[in-house]
């Protein structure tokens, strides 16, 4: 008999919402120009979601993070599944202490992505894991 997470997901979202913030992902696309020649355009959008940031542990540090070395002044970030319809990737930069004004987080210090792992129990959602650098 399968578990259902709804309720760990609930659990989860409350407790991001009573000890995090609002931060933000912000995703670049690039458009090619209409022809060949053309400077290619890019577009930001930020996708905000509740997470919650602390530093990094001493036992993480040296480790691989998607690539890279995990460091001291790095962050860990633990974020809700609920609500953001993209999944962070590494290429994305996540955006803390700032604030959603009309769509744009601003405000905000960015920070590089550099290995995101979702909680998945049963292919249920139910946290983001995130390794942040500056």
């Amino acid at each position: 008999m399968a578990k259902d997470y709804t309720a760990t997901v609930a659990t989860v979202q409350k407790l991001l919402t009573e000890f995090g913030q609002i931060v933000a992902i912000r995703r670049n696309v690039e458009t090619p120009g209409a022809n060949e020649w053309d400077e290619p355009s890019i577009v930001s959008t930020d996708h905000s979601f509740t997470a919650a940031a602390f530093p990094v542990s001493a036992r993480d540090v040296g480790l691989d993070a998607g690539g890279a070395l995990i460091k001291s002044t790095d962050l860990r970030v633990y974020g809700s599944v609920s609500g953001l319809a993209i999944t962070p990737e590494s290429n994305d930069t996540l955006l803390i202490n700032g604030a959603m004004v009309t769509g744009v987080y601003t405000n905000g210090v960015g920070y590089k992505i550099l290995r995101n792992n979702i909680l998945s129990p049963a292919g249920t959602p139910v946290l983001y894991d995130m390794i942040v650098t500056a």
